[in-house]
């Protein structure tokens, strides 16, 4: 196969036609509005979002462990947004040496990295609540700050630097290329081999099954526990201590609905693209043509949903928020009493 590209600045492969690829590389023509406003509309919504989130977990006190893991995830996507409001202004600038190498990096590269590393805090928080509720005392006395902190850094946005970092320094001339016209940069090697192929599977891909399998095992125990209540009976753990392991249980279950929630919005988002990426090489044909571009801009969904589903589903957070607007509204009021006052 000798043709692929994705546009939009999306992250696997599309399945083009090089002669269309090169009929608009051959334009002498600028950006227009239409193309870019999309990725500065998406980019503006998840920076805000996310540094909500940032300035709320700031806030949080007696800050639990994984915390940090969405942390992570918010930087990941607070990063993602800034990608894309600085490649937009990028575009206009002249192709110089320098350029090209900006565009790449801002139009792909960092895109790239920045959902990858959001798809391995995404895997690190499904994994980090499967291990809360499949070995809940032993997660309570093994797992520290120190260690949810490594994972969310080192093991988070180190993966993700090997991941997308060996990729882009073997295909930054043969596969990352720039269309002169709208200036959108593409993932489109000229002859698509084995080492190709690996990239993208190995791109945060990969981790896709396992945060499906992660989140049915904990819906199994979730409901094994529910029976259980139904039926009246006791968990016993190995030292017979209940009560210790019921108040452990309830602490471990207070965040799973909004960490579960959040991870299979990724889900969602992600696996349709990874689906028509992959059909779309087999049954080319319009209507997966048609779909690949609305997919691909379901996989931001990702990056900009997790204050709602926080708020929803987090009672914590929710009560961080309600109690930030709350202490926002007072001062709003006294100043507006100090005016009136003053006048």
């Amino acid at each position: 196969m000798n043709r692929s590209e994705i546009p939009l600045n999306f992250t696997d492969n599309l399945t083009l036609p090089n002669s269309s690829w090169m009929s608009r590389t051959n334009q002498s023509c600028k950006p227009t509005a239409k193309e870019w406003t999309a990725t500065l509309t998406f980019g503006v919504v998840i920076t805000w979002t996310q540094l909500l989130n940032l300035l709320i977990f700031a806030l949080w006190r007696r800050k639990e462990p994984y915390i940090s893991l969405h942390v992570a995830l918010a930087v990941a996507s607070l990063l993602c947004g800034l990608t894309f409001i600085i490649s937009v202004p990028l575009r206009y600038l002249p192709l110089t040496p320098v350029n090209i190498i900006l565009n790449k990096l801002f139009g792909y590269v960092f895109f790239s990295f920045t959902t990858s590393t959001a798809i391995l805090a995404n895997f690190a928080i499904s994994l980090d609540r499967w291990l809360s509720v499949e070995f809940p005392v032993i997660y309570r006395t093994q797992v520290t700050h120190r260690k949810t902190l490594w994972v969310s850094t080192v093991g988070v946005f180190g993966t993700g630097l090997v991941l997308v970092g060996t990729g882009t320094a073997l295909y930054w001339n043969d596969g990352i290329v720039i269309d002169t016209c709208s200036r959108q940069v593409t993932y489109r090697p000229q002859n698509i081999t084995l080492g190709h192929e690996f990239w993208q599977v190995f791109n945060a891909n990969i981790f896709m099954p396992f945060l499906f399998l992660s989140q049915l095992r904990i819906v199994m125990i979730s409901a094994t526990l529910k029976l259980q209540r139904h039926r009246n009976q006791r968990v016993i753990t190995a030292n017979g201590n209940v009560e210790a392991t019921r108040a452990l249980m309830r602490i471990v279950w207070s965040s799973m609905l909004a960490s579960m929630a959040v991870v299979g919005i990724t889900l969602i988002s992600k696996v349709p693209f990874i689906i028509v990426y992959y059909l779309i090489r087999v049954i080319p044909g319009k209507v997966l043509m048609w779909l690949y571009p609305l997919v691909g801009f379901l996989t931001f969904i990702m990056h900009f949903t997790s204050p709602l589903v926080y708020l929803l589903f987090w009672p914590t957070y929710r009560g961080i928020v309600l109690g930030l607007f709350q202490r926002l509204r007072c001062r709003c009021l006294a100043y507006g009493a100090e005016r009136d006052d003053s006048r």
